[in-house]
């Protein structure tokens, strides 16, 4: 993936549960460009939930992190850019499917 400040990284997220149209949740961890999880950055956990509203889901992400150190670093790498970039494209591909 590509961060918001044109930074390459990958992503592992390692499913924990899987609900159809209700939730998804799980781990997620950096990896370097082996293919191997970067020890240094923190893993999150995180909890995916979908709500109806009529005609439309309220979508809501919550991320878990061990300690305040690990999300203040996580939130210097740009978290919330990359995943107002995340949602935007979800936005855009859902569009598209209409």
């Amino acid at each position: 993936m590509v961060g918001p400040r044109g930074e390459r990284s990958g992503s592992l997220q390692t499913f924990k549960e899987i609900i159809f149209e209700k939730k998804i949740s799980g781990k997620d961890a950096f990896l370097d460009k082996y293919g191997k999880v970067r020890e240094e950055l923190p893993v999150s956990e995180f909890e995916i939930l979908f709500t109806p509203m009529g005609e439309n889901t309220l979508i809501t992400f919550l991320s878990k992190f061990k300690d305040k150190e690990s999300l203040s670093l996580i939130l210097e790498l740009g978290l919330e850019e990359g995943l107002d970039m995340a949602f935007d494209n979800l936005e855009e591909l859902l569009l598209n499917m209409k």
